[in-house]
């Protein structure tokens, strides 16, 4: 009887990207690199096919459960953490994997790289160096296709457009900052949120290129907002350890002669999953920039003390999930009161999103939040609707009045 063998179809996404900015000679060197790992992870009792260039297949043997695939994700996850040497320049391979177990409703070879073709798409939409599947849904998979192929197109044609939600001071009320949000502007459905095409980015390549132009479209809008008022974009997990992002920055922050202090860059907690160290250490070369970053959806993923702490952070985002039903005497008032105190207590501003009525707005301030940001105060909207919002509620603080110490240190 044949041992239980789970398949694990792994890719690398960066080698083009190499190629393009460092000759060809360099991208050969990291596909040969990509061999010699991905010939780590495997056993003597293990076999592996080389599906394309920067594509191969592991047959794990004697690896079925759920634990057993957790380590070789994880031994995975290790063996690509450390960057190769190329010509004068270290570049991190960027891989992910799917894995497909035995026990996947699979009975053919073909049918088990299916799903496991399925699961790569879906570890790249989700950032994850790899993940673990049992089926896939043809209907499905031919409508994320579909999608997939749309939203490319409509990033070719220039149909995505930066809005503004704004951020008030929580004592003051005045517009201290945006948060800037990707919408889609469809020919035919109208605008559309981010539900609509986050999920169908599946090409390495389209979700930075979405990345890039949500950086340097909130630059080029903030240079032209009074000196007072800064702007937040949101940085997937899997582009934070990105090496052009520093560049990207550097470069709309010296073209449009803004200060880094008003640009944050908004994480979430997952960014410390994959490689913790690569994560930390891109966080503080963006800081020695002087961009300000945020820990953004605080409290729903994998919070530790220590990131808060090695992380020098800025700004911590209290999740929408904690400020629903304030007002109604839950225990998250307890809870936005700790984190609020912590967060202080790291010199750190907190910002309360998900606001939707004065009485919620109230019960914040009197917590101790520093800024607000929710429907009460504005909805998303398009630049020059928020230059008119500016007009008329950006001026700076009154004289004569101080600010929270948070709100003091990190100047809102």
């Amino acid at each position: 009887m044949a041992a239980p063998t789970t398949l694990a179809l792994i890719s690398l996404e960066n080698a083009d990207l190499v190629g393009d900015a460092l000759g060809a000679a360099s991208r050969d060197m990291l596909l040969a690199e990509f061999k010699q790992r991905v010939g780590r992870l495997a056993r003597p009792a293990d076999r592996i096919m080389e599906v394309s260039p920067g594509k191969a297949c592991v047959l794990l043997n004697n690896v079925e459960d759920a634990n057993q695939i957790e380590l070789a994700g994880a031994k995975l996850t290790r063996l690509f953490r450390s960057p190769v040497h190329l010509v004068d320049k270290d570049v991190r391979p960027e891989v992910h994997a799917a894995f497909v177990p035995p026990s996947a409703a699979a009975r053919s070879m073909d049918q088990r790289i299916r799903i496991a073709e399925s699961g790569l798409r879906e570890a790249r939409r989700r950032g994850h160096v790899f993940v673990v599947r049992h089926e896939v849904s043809c209907e499905m998979e031919q409508e994320t296709l579909r999608r997939t192929r749309e939203v490319e197109k409509g990033l070719a044609r220039g149909e995505f457009l930066l809005f503004f939600q704004p951020k008030v001071h929580a004592g003051y009320g005045n517009v201290v900052g945006a948060e800037g949000l990707m919408r889609w502007l469809h020919p035919e459905d109208g605008l559309l949120g981010p539900d609509r095409f986050l999920p169908f980015l599946d090409d390495p390549h389209s979700r930075r290129s979405l990345c890039w132009m949500a950086i340097k479209s909130a630059v080029a809008a903030c240079a032209g907002w009074p000196d007072g008022v800064g702007v937040a974009v949101n940085v997937p997990p899997d582009l934070v350890c990105d090496g052009e992002l520093p560049v990207v920055i550097g470069d709309a922050l010296s073209i449009h002669d803004l200060a880094p202090g008003r640009l944050t860059l908004e994480v979430t907690e997952e960014v410390m999953l994959n490689d913790p160290e690569a994560a930390m250490a891109m966080l503080r070369t963006l800081r020695d920039m002087g961009v300000r970053i945020a820990i953004d959806d605080f409290g729903t993923g994998y919070s530790s003390l220590a990131y808060l702490r090695d992380l020098a952070l800025d700004e911590l985002k209290i999740d929408r999930t904690f400020v629903t039903g304030l007002t109604e005497g839950s225990r998250n008032r307890d809870i936005i009161r700790a984190m609020v105190a912590l967060s202080h207590a790291f010199s750190m501003r907190v910002v309360a999103e998900g606001v939707e009525d004065t009485a919620t707005a109230d019960v914040l301030r009197e917590l101790g939040c520093d800024v607000l940001q929710g429907y009460h105060f504005g909805k998303p909207m398009p630049p020059a609707q928020f230059e008119e919002l500016l007009a008329g509620g950006a001026a700076p603080l009154p004289a004569g009045r101080r600010a929270s110490p948070a709100a003091r240190q990190t100047g809102a």
